[in-house]
């Protein structure tokens, strides 16, 4: 899941002259979600300065992913198998609204990210000190997920083999650290508020 919130960042590293608008069947998401799918009408639209980029750390502009009525997991789909015999089964998790936006300037990156759904809610804020290679990218942010009461007690099991238990409110919130290539996501308390860009 932490991968797909910052799938833009990767995903403008395409080739191209043009901009470009990459429909869901045009992204790598198996990728970013460890082999969970997702269905759904996703769209990536990307700057044109951010095409191609040979030097991310003097890149400026914006990409922007939405995806409506999006489906992450399906019936059969296990994760985790090196840390739960067998794998943890992903239930269906219905996503009436996924919007990200990440912004390049001056040396600096900021994603933010929301879904939301009866399921399942995240809040991402991700701040990043661009490097001339993407992967090199330091990465600082504070994401929030909370899985709602109603759902398959499965997912609950999924949240916390990857990042802990819940807060006392149910969220699990977690810092993210590392660069691009290299993430890290440690189970720690952190103020989504204080990541917030005032550019927005």
């Amino acid at each position: 899941m932490m991968r797909l919130v910052l799938s833009l960042a990767i995903l403008t590293a395409c080739g191209g002259s043009d901009v470009r608008t990459y429909t869901l069947e045009e992204l790598p998401v198996l990728e970013w979600t460890s082999g969970i799918p997702v269905h759904g009408a996703g769209k990536l639209v990307v700057s044109k300065s951010l095409v191609g980029a040979r030097d991310w750390s003097t890149v400026k502009g914006r990409a922007t992913f939405t995806c409506t009525g999006c489906t992450l997991g399906d019936d059969h789909t296990k994760v985790l198998p090196d840390l739960v015999p067998g794998g943890v089964h992903v239930p269906p998790i219905a996503l009436d609204r996924v919007d990200a936006r990440a912004d390049f300037a001056d040396g600096r990156m900021h994603l933010s990210s929301a879904w939301k759904s009866g399921d399942l809610e995240l809040d991402a804020e991700i701040n990043g000190v661009l490097a001339q290679r993407a992967d090199d990218t330091e990465l600082d942010g504070c994401i929030r997920l909370r899985a709602l009461d109603t759902r398959d007690p499965n997912l609950r099991s999924v949240i916390e083999a990857m990042i802990g238990g819940p807060a006392p409110d149910g969220s699990h919130v977690v810092t993210l650290g590392g660069t691009l290539g290299a993430m890290t996501i440690k189970p720690e308390v952190c103020d989504i508020e204080r990541y917030r860009s005032s550019d927005r």
